[in-house]
């Protein structure tokens, strides 16, 4: 990317220096299937259907499958599962509409066949007044789907007219606010508006279940909630959910005795801004006298209420927190457990299952990491149910790793016990022909390895020896997902175990930041100063001279402790984005291969100061990724992901040296930010009305593992005025568009398209 032609007509760096950003590949793009546009999205960011693949794209965890890899050692990128045979239906109407089977069968679930039958007497009404038959489908699949379709072509016009795009429209149509939220949008924008709500706030409030009531309470409540101090972004955050018209009745009644209680109008909305947020508050308002007299702190009593535990969370760590605490739990545990979806019944399967664990050698941490987050509760008793199976195998460490899994822990865990089984039914000498077991080893991110197990013969007849095939190891390169823990990681990581270790420069044994690794100057890379001071003033931020002269002091003091934090791999108290799987409401047209893939956004705010743009003097955070800082490192880099300039950012050393920093394989969540791209132009161009969000170069004076003086580029992301409330699309310079170019071959197979391969040793 060069970043000189970022900001038209902004002045480039100075001379001699080369900006940070995504490159463009010089080979053919090598996983880019031929069916796709040509352009909409940046190369490496589109997921692909891929045998034993599941619908979000990670490998399916299923033995047979992989087996089925194992001895194929490839597939096909666009093979479709069996249970997905579907027809497809005809054109509907006079448009060239045909639903696809799994678009169909999407309708009839969800909005029946009344609603399928009113796509079809609609399609081309619907054609005419401008929606896309993705936007028709979008609306017709929810409950209520027949009447959305017939309100939304009776009021389209008028909401048009009143300044809503198509796009907002089909989100209150098709996001749970349906029908009557289209008419009460109709009937109160007028009075919203005039109270000081943007259109983007009263459409955030009308896509919910419940919206249209949302918007009536809001509109009754408004007036004496600002007056208590509260701002309209934090009204919207409470009214923008499931249940946001009680919440906000809530919120009027008890925060003067929640405010006398000690709790911040933040950490109201924080509680109230959730799913059952009206039962948590009145729940929080009746025990934190208790939970403080027996040592919680507020924000462990608001954690958990607004961290997916909510009110049964509270009453149950009310009700269990003694025994808890005499079990060995620290409060901070107990909050750790309560704090997600499920906490309550995880709390009482800790409660159920600690002495045996311990008893087997668990320690009382271990059992905390398994049960603390979401799922929790069907994982602790997976690992109880299967836990003599389970040490005959593996250790305590292996087992609470697998148990503390993020998603799916309980699956995992139920798989490592049937290997456990078929292994020790093939000790007994079974006369039944024994499955091929795979053993898998997450290489990275993006690579995961299946290594098959072979017994060795023993001639004494003891108990059979077990080895790791590893010159049979198939290797199967999947799309990533996002890794919270990742958010933490000090940005320079290692070439061959990046999601384990630092650059070597900076390591100490353990991989972590060496003690001496020390931040001693921090500014805008040399040459980009200018550029900064232009960014500042684009219609985009608009700050005048003097401010930016402010901001540019307060994001450097924001830098610096953001990158002294990841020195020291610290949890950030806040994430300033958030990751999110997109849907078709915020797409456009020509996007729309992006729905179910990944997106970045701002995280909520509770005001415009605290937002986490550059007007107000903060980064979203700094690029990770596999450090090479010469082309022998990037050849390495290239060896291990040959797709790695999908995700390879260019940061330029002080003194004109390239380094690359390649996210695939290791990636933060600024990884999962997309572009912005027009549609039906000749050559591929960015939609810069759409683009909110730059890279800055910044230019780092540190000390290395020996203490000597070391610098280094790094690459921060900064959020601009229009990231609100939007998905972050950011600028990834002229060279990243020019991939979009490359001649591609069309003539190339499907079935060329290798995911699985069979990795050879050097």
């Amino acid at each position: 990317m060069d970043i000189r032609s970022l900001l038209n007509p902004l002045p480039s760096p100075g001379p001699g220096e080369r900006a940070p950003g995504k490159r463009a590949s010089d080979a053919t793009p090598r996983a880019l299937p031929s069916s796709l546009p040509d352009f909409g999205l940046p190369q490496g960011k589109r997921r692909k259907t891929t045998v034993g693949s599941s619908p979000g794209g990670r490998p399916r965890q299923d033995l047979s499958t992989l087996s089925a890899f194992f001895q194929r050692a490839r597939v096909s990128e666009d093979a479709h599962p069996a249970s997905a045979t579907v027809e497809q239906s005809g054109p509907l109407g006079a448009t060239n509409w045909i639903l696809s089977g799994q678009e169909t069968n999407r309708i009839k679930k969800s909005g029946g066949a009344k609603a399928l039958e009113t796509l079809s007497e609609k399609a081309e009404a619907l054609h005419r007044a401008g929606f896309s038959k993705q936007e028709a489908v979008a609306i017709a699949s929810n409950h209520g789907g027949s009447q959305a379709l017939n309100t939304v072509l009776a009021t389209h016009a008028t909401l048009t007219a009143a300044g809503f795009t198509h796009q907002q429209i089909v989100a209150i149509a098709s996001k749970g606010g349906g029908s009557q939220a289209l008419n009460t949008v109709l009937a109160t924008h007028a009075a919203l508006t005039a109270a000081g709500f943007t259109h983007q706030q009263i459409v955030a409030i009308a896509s919910n279940h419940g919206g249209s009531q949302a918007l009536d309470k809001v509109l009754a409540t408004h007036a004496p909630l600002t007056a208590a101090g509260f701002t309209h972004r934090q009204i919207v955050g409470i009214a923008s959910n499931n249940g946001g018209s009680q919440a906000l009745d809530t919120v009027l009644v008890r925060y003067a005795p929640l405010r006398d209680a000690g709790f911040k109008h933040e950490q109201i909305v924080g509680i109230a801004s959730n799913i059952g947020g009206s039962q948590a508050l009145d729940k929080v308002l009746a025990t934190h006298a208790q939970l403080t007299a027996v040592g919680f702190k507020h924000e462990q009593i608001v954690a958990i209420a607004s961290k997916g535990g909510g009110s049964q969370a509270l009453d149950k760590v009310l009700v269990k927190y003694a025994p808890l605490t005499a079990a060995g739990f620290t409060h901070q545990q107990i909050v750790a457990i309560a704090s997600n979806k499920g906490g309550s019944q995880a709390l009482d399967t800790v409660l159920a299952t600690h002495a045996q664990l311990t008893t087997a050698g668990f320690a009382v941490e271990d059992v905390s990491a398994i049960a603390a987050h979401i799922g929790g509760a069907p994982a602790l008793q997976a690992v109880v149910d299967h836990l003599e199976l389970l040490m005959t195998r593996h250790s305590k460490e292996d087992i609470v790793k697998a148990g503390a899994k993020q998603r799916g822990a309980a699956a995992h865990v139920k798989q490592m016990a049937n290997a456990c089984r078929i292994k020790q039914e093939s000790a007994a000498q079974s006369p039944r022909p024994m499955p091929t077991v795979l053993v898998e080893r997450p290489i990275d991110q993006a690579r995961t390895a299946f290594i098959p197990e072979l017994q060795h013969c023993d001639l004494t007849g003891g108990t059979p020896i077990w080895s790791l095939d590893e010159a049979s190891r198939v290797v199967l390169r999947h799309p990533m997902d996002p890794i919270e823990g990742n958010n933490d990681l000090f940005p320079l990581r290692d070439l061959t175990r990046p999601l384990d270790r630092v650059y070597e420069r900076y390591a100490d044994k353990n991989g972590k930041c060496h003690p001496n690794v020390k931040l001693t100057n921090i500014d805008l890379a040399s040459g980009y100063k200018k550029y900064f001071n232009e960014l500042c003033r684009d219609s985009r931020v608009g700050l005048s001279p003097s401010e930016t002269a402010n901001v540019r002091g307060r994001l450097l003091t924001n830098a610096r402790t953001e990158f002294e934090r990841l020195i020291r791999e610290e949890a950030a108290p806040e994430r300033p984005c958030k990751v999110r799987q997109l849907d078709h409401g915020g797409l456009l047209e020509h996007e729309r291969m992006l729905a179910g893939q990944y997106g970045l956004f701002l995280a909520p705010a509770h005001s415009p100061q605290d937002q986490c743009t550059l007007r107000n003097g903060r980064i979203l955070g700094f690029y990770m990724g596999m450090f090479a800082a010469n082309e022998q490192q990037i050849n390495a880099i290239e060896a291990q992901h040959p797709d790695y300039e999908s995700y390879a950012m260019d940061a330029m050393r002080p003194g004109g040296k390239l380094t690359v920093y390649s996210a695939l394989g290791c990636a933060n969540d600024l990884a999962f930010a997309n572009t912005a791209l027009c549609a039906d132009t000749p050559e591929p161009a960015y939609d810069r009305e759409r683009l909110n969000a730059e890279f800055i170069p910044f230019e780092v004076k540190l000390t290395d593992r020996h203490g000597k003086p070391a610098r280094e580029t790094v690459v921060a992301m900064v959020a601009l005025d229009n990231a609100i409330g939007k998905e972050i699309r950011v600028d990834y310079g002229d060279a990243f568009l020019r991939q979009f170019t490359t001649p591609r071959d069309r003539a190339r197979s499907e079935e060329d398209a290798v995911v699985v391969k069979m990795e050879v040793d050097d």
